[in-house]
C-alpha cells in the first residue's frame, strides 16, 4: 500500500491486511531535470503480468512558490 505523505510516498506492506508496516519512502526526493524538482504526489499503479508500473504526477508550482518566497524574503522591504 502507498501513502501520500506530501514528502513522497510511503510505502507499507501486510500479510494479513489487517496489520501494516511501513517499508520505506519512494518519490521523496527532486529529479535532475529542470522542471522535475518536486515530489511525487497522486501516484497510482498499473500492474502488467509480473511487472508493476507507478504512475505519478508532480506539482511545478510548487517550486515556483519556493522561488516566489525567497524572493520576496530577498526584497522584503518592498512588501511593507
Amino acid at each position: 500500500m502507498f501513502i501520500d505523505k506530501w514528502v513522497g510516498q510511503g510505502v507499507y506492506h501486510s500479510i494479513d491486511g489487517q496489520n501494516w508496516y511501513r517499508n520505506g519512502m519512494i518519490l521523496g526526493q527532486t529529479g535532475t531535470r529542470k522542471d522535475d524538482q518536486c515530489y511525487g504526489f497522486y501516484r497510482d499503479v498499473l500492474i502488467q503480468d509480473e511487472n508493476a508500473y507507478i504512475f505519478f504526477i508532480f506539482h511545478i508550482e510548487v517550486e515556483i512558490s519556493k522561488q516566489m518566497k525567497a524572493l520576496m524574503s530577498s526584497n522584503d522591504h518592498l512588501y511593507r
